[in-house]
């Protein structure tokens, strides 16, 4: 415990600074891995009643999403990354930040 400890005083600032957004990242994607397929977002979204042909097809739509989100993810990434050398990494990140945002 005490090694831990020490890490974390160890720990570089920009990593201090970015532990509340990962920490706030991983479990918005549980809860979205969680909650859209079976746990009641599909539900929610298509059809309340489970065994109605719009629930299955919300389940379905899930699926996909899920599967091609890396095909999405990857060419996004190494446009992010270029973005990031090209015009520094903090206005890249809020520009992100910005463009994710809801509503």
């Amino acid at each position: 415990m005490s090694e831990v400890l020490a890490a974390l005083k160890a720990m570089p600032l920009t990593m201090k600074q970015l532990a509340p957004v990962q920490l706030c990242t991983w479990l918005g994607l549980f809860c979205m891995w969680l909650l859209l397929p079976g746990g009641g977002g599909a539900q929610r979204l298509w059809a309340p009643d489970t065994s109605s042909p719009l629930y299955q097809q919300g389940q379905e739509w899930a699926g996909v999403c899920f599967g091609a989100s890396p095909a999405v993810s990857l060419p996004l990434r190494l446009l992010v990354a270029r973005a990031g050398e090209e015009g520094g990494r903090k206005m890249t990140h809020t520009i992100c930040l910005l463009w994710g945002r809801p509503g």
